[in-house]
């Protein structure tokens, strides 16, 4: 099944006279429970393009198709299904700096008024090692520290897609290849379709498909 589906799908940002395309005419189809990494120099348009796959930017044209819905432009449609459907995580983790590090996890089932499944929880923070912050703030917290919470934000409604953007970018190289073989757990036991943004090539090889993108296009893969 395709989880995800974009047709011709295009953003570009700057005036007329200097623009930016940042996505450029991309047609593009994952398949579910699979892991896949989007690789290419910065400002090759991977960040956009996430951007876009989780509902977080509207497109100029094109077609964006996710668990066979097709996405239109209703901002709280839009919202609604990002909420149950899309894990995100930035590279600047985006934790609310007044809320712990608990809160800060929960808030999607807060947001989604869903109950939190407690077991899941509690492997979630164990796994990423990161029991012992719960109530601290993120300001409290090292980078590596608050990347992780962000991980376990994004997994915390097991949602079937996780789009992430340099996720394992401020991590060291244990906690980099737990947050990946994460990846790989989420997508063979619940079927999670997993996008992330690297610029890890040892990463992006060991994926079950690697994207390259550059000046806004797709310009091959490996499989």
């Amino acid at each position: 099944m395709k989880m995800i589906e974009v047709t011709d799908l295009c953003k570009t940002y700057g005036v007329k006279n200097e623009p930016v395309h940042a996505v450029n005419h991309i047609t593009l189809s994952i398949e579910e429970g699979t892991v896949n990494a989007l690789t290419g120099k910065s400002g090759s348009g991977k960040s956009t393009l996430l951007r876009l796959l989780g509902l977080q930017e509207m497109q100029d044209s094109g077609i964006i198709r996710l668990n066979g819905r097709e996405i239109n432009s209703d901002d709280e449609e839009r919202s609604a299904f990002r909420l149950r459907n899309i894990g995100f995580i930035w590279q600047d983790y985006k934790l609310i700096h007044e809320y712990t590090i608990r809160d800060n996890i929960l808030i999607p089932c807060r947001l989604a008024d869903s109950e939190c499944d407690q077991t899941y929880f509690e492997g979630l923070i164990r796994l990423l090692d990161i029991e012992g912050i719960l109530d601290k703030y993120p300001l409290q917290c090292s980078g590596g520290q608050q990347q992780r919470a962000a991980i376990a934000r994004a997994f915390i409604l097991k949602p079937s897609i996780v789009l992430a953007d340099e996720a394992t970018g401020n991590l060291d190289s244990k906690n980099a290849e737990t947050v990946f073989r994460m990846f790989e757990d989420a997508a063979r036991k619940t079927k999670t379709t997993v996008l992330f943004g690297t610029h890890d090539q040892t990463l992006a090889h060991r994926a079950d498909r690697m994207i390259v993108m550059e000046d806004g296009r797709i310009i091959g893969g490996k499989e």
